[in-house]
């Protein structure tokens, strides 16, 4: 065994240059040392094997792709090279499966909403690997959004656990489109696009300030920004931005674009006893931080089996704010939303409950149907939210300047997550200065009201925070420091 092993590893460096071979090599090892799984692996770094050829990696590669249970949905987006065009290619999708016995499915896989493949669930644990050939019509798109999903059946019963784990399947990162180019890949554009819109940005020592202007309007482009130490310089940087931007107005009102015309949160919902519909909106995606008075809500309840009523509930931050029963037909109701009741970052639910009881107590009786409708909206209230945040958001609207020297990668890249949620960087008076971790800040101590300290908290939500509110005497995390007295200061 020991020699096969060794045998085995040795062939599977000597092919791991061929991608075909490599996929090879992976089932031999599976046949000789059982299922391999290896979550979360990560793409190598490489954007291309030789002159002429390119490997698309998909957009957002740190989110995972997770499906589990039956039914299941996901999705990726691949974007393609615009300067060296594509001759040739295919899309190989590299899984990790874990499925028990009893389920019958299959995980389907299809382009542009055309069914391209299906791999049969087999019971058990394993990486698998499948390869789909590109057609002409879709190596000339300018992106190609490829999706899963899993489908079937399991030996669940209505009285069981939770039917997500029949079958748990991830869609690794290594997962790419693999092409034949016209010519070499040159151009900073495409090397961005190929590697999932993401632009690496050299970070010097000393100076970093306009390393990380560059990146705060990369992510403001909607860009992924990774800081190499051979990365493109900032002026490249902004240029690409520029280019392959994709263009956004802030909305007046935050939750206004909640219930925009092509919200996912309108359209038919087919289910069992209970459905919710979430409403999502962060008040510093908006010009004004004008809360909503009230949800004027229009719903479609379906007709019930013994025209049983509905119970339909409406919560604000996990507080109840409207309650009724209704009958199958049109619901209209304005619920009032408490001023009290928000935050900055809020959540809207709407939960319908068929009040009709099965006979059978493991029975989970007939599909009922419900909708919310297009006519929902909110209604803007008198009070504004009185938020830190939105009180530096809006000081800085009108331009700051940026300190920042001798960040770490990690440091840097922590910094420009703060900087994403502020107005892109612009000449001023006003100083934001990027704060490492474990650096004092004694000399911001008695700076009173015109000085705060911005951070990740642990939900990831900007925390805003005076100096003497800090928990620390040092920088315990990596800090945005908020200097209002001016530049003079």
């Amino acid at each position: 065994m020991g020699l096969l092993a060794f045998l085995l590893a040795g062939v599977a460096l000597f092919l791991s240059n061929s991608e075909q071979l490599r996929l090879g090599a992976r089932v031999l090892a599976e046949v000789a040392f059982g299922p391999q799984l290896a979550f979360e692996t990560r793409a190598d770094g490489s954007l291309g094997t030789r002159p002429g050829e390119a490997v698309v990696r998909r957009a957002n590669p740190d989110v995972p792709i997770i499906l589990s249970g039956l039914p299941a949905y996901q999705g990726a987006t691949f974007f393609m090279p615009i300067d060296a065009r594509p001759t040739s290619g295919y899309l190989q999708i590299d899984a990790t499966m874990q499925v028990l016995a009893g389920v019958e499915g299959v995980l389907r896989i299809s382009i542009g909403n055309i069914r391209r493949a299906e791999l049969l669930l087999r019971p058990g644990e394993a990486g698998r690997s499948l390869r789909i050939e590109l057609l002409e019509q879709e190596l000339a798109r300018e992106r190609l959004v490829v999706s899963f999903s899993l489908q079937g059946e399991g030996p669940h019963s209505p009285c069981g656990g939770d039917k997500g784990l029949e079958v748990i399947v991830e869609i690794e990162t290594t997962s790419a489109i693999f092409l034949t180019l016209d010519r070499p890949l040159s151009s900073p554009r495409d090397h961005a696009l190929i590697a999932g819109r993401e632009v690496r940005l050299a970070l010097p020592k000393g100076d970093q300030s306009p390393v990380l202007r560059a990146g705060q309007k990369l992510a403001a482009a909607g860009l992924v920004i990774r800081y190499t130490a051979d990365g493109v310089a900032p002026d490249v940087a902004v240029s690409l931005a520029n280019e392959l931007g994709q263009p956004s107005v802030r909305p007046r009102f935050a939750w206004s674009k909640a219930t925009a015309p092509d919200s996912p949160l309108f359209g038919l919902r087919r289910f069992h006893r209970e459905q919710s519909w979430r409403i999502r909106y962060d008040l510093a995606d908006g010009q004004s931080g004008r809360l909503p008075g009230a949800l004027e809500l229009v719903m479609e309840l379906g007709r019930q089996t013994g025209d049983a009523p509905w119970q339909v509930m409406v919560t604000l931050n996990g507080r109840l704010v409207g309650q009724a029963t209704a009958k199958g037909g049109a619901f209209l109701r304005s619920i009032a939303l408490p001023p009290e009741f928000h935050k900055r970052r809020n959540v809207v639910e709407i939960i319908a409950v068929a009040a009709y009881t099965p006979p059978d107590e493991c029975n989970r009786g007939p599909d009922v149907f419900a909708e919310v409708r297009a006519g929902t909206r909110f209604r803007a209230g008198d009070a504004n939210l009185d938020d830190p945040f939105l009180s530096i958001s809006a000081a800085l609207s009108g331009g700051w300047g940026l300190a920042a020297r001798d960040l770490s990668v990690a440091e840097a890249t922590a910094a420009t997550r703060l900087l994403e949620h502020l107005p892109v960087a612009g000449g001023g008076d006003l100083i934001l200065r990027a704060v490492p971790r474990g650096a004092a800040l004694s000399d911001w101590s008695d700076a009173g009201g015109q000085v705060w300290l911005l951070y990740a908290g642990p939900d990831g939500q900007i925390t805003v925070a005076r100096p003497s509110d800090y928990p620390s005497t040092i920088a315990r995390e990596v800090l945005l420091v908020a200097d209002l007295r001016g530049s003079a200061a």
